[in-house]
This record gives C-alpha cells, structure tokens and sequence, in this order.
C-alpha cells in the first residue's frame, strides 16, 4: 500500500511540474509588427516578449533584408490566424518551460502537422542546450537568453531559412 502511494505521489508531482510552470508563469507575447508588403517574400515569426527575443528577431530580420526577405512579426498566440502557406519560413521563439515547449507552441506544431518541414523552433532555455527530441520534423535551435550569442543564433536561423 505505502508502494502504490508512493507511487502515485511521485506521478501527480511529475505532472503538476510540467503544467504548473505554464500557469503560473505564462510567458507574454510579442507585439505584431507592419504586415507583408504584397509580392514581397516572408517569413513569418512568432515570438514571446522579451529583450533577448525581440533582438533576436530584429536581428534575423536585418539579415534577411539584405535578402530582399521580409519578417512579419506576430505574437505566438497570433501565429493560429496566419496561413503558414504564405511564407517562405515560419520560425517560433519560445522558452523552455518544464522540459518541454509551452502549450501554444505544441498547439500550433499540432495544428499543422503537414508544414513542420518549413518550421524552425528557436528556444530559450537556462544554460542554451534544451532540445526538442530527435523524432521530430522541424528544425530546432536552442539559445540561452545572452546577447552576446544573438549574432551566432541569428545567423544560424537565417542561414536554416536561405
């Protein structure tokens, strides 16, 4: 009997950690930036809010420019009402949140299982070296929050997109 409670403990703690972190520290979202010129290739990007983010995202914007490739900025919760068909890339960035991408990530991965083939995940973690798993289709990066990385991350990102 002590076994089976043990047990069953150690499972509810495992579960409440995974969504606990999510409720009680929901991550804000980026603030959508002017649309798509028409005849312009883009890339649409979804991001939370944060200075590390928000730089990473100007940055591979800047790249991309020089490109002739245009970044359409949108907040992660936003990216459901884009059709991921008229962009050349989606990239997400996102935090680690218990070992795993935040529910609106997985939402999104879920709800368009036929395009992870043009999706990049930039995620933040801690120490930078949180990956997704290997079964995956999408390409993934992994960064820790420092602004002394933005410019190897934002070349890495841009380059997966050329």
């Amino acid at each position: 009997m002590t076994r089976a409670l043990t047990v069953i403990a150690a499972a509810a703690l495992a579960l409440t950690g995974c969504f606990v972190p999510q409720t009680l520290w929901p991550q804000s979202d980026a603030e959508a930036g002017p649309g798509v010129p028409e005849g312009t290739p883009a890339v649409l990007v979804g991001s939370r809010a944060s200075d590390y983010k928000l730089a990473l995202v100007q940055a591979i914007s800047d790249s991309l420019a020089k490109d002739g490739v245009y970044v359409e900025l949108v907040g992660i919760d936003d990216l459901d009402e884009r059709d991921v068909n008229d962009y050349v890339a989606v990239v997400v960035v996102s935090t680690c949140i218990a070992w795993g991408h935040d529910a609106d990530v997985r939402g999104f991965l879920s709800d368009n299982p036929d395009d992870h083939g043009r999706m990049i995940l930039v995620t933040t973690s801690g120490d930078g070296e949180w990956m997704p798993g290997d079964d995956r289709e999408y390409d993934a990066v992994s960064s820790a929050s420092e602004i002394n990385q933005l410019d190897e991350v934002s070349a890495q990102v841009a380059a997966m997109i050329r």
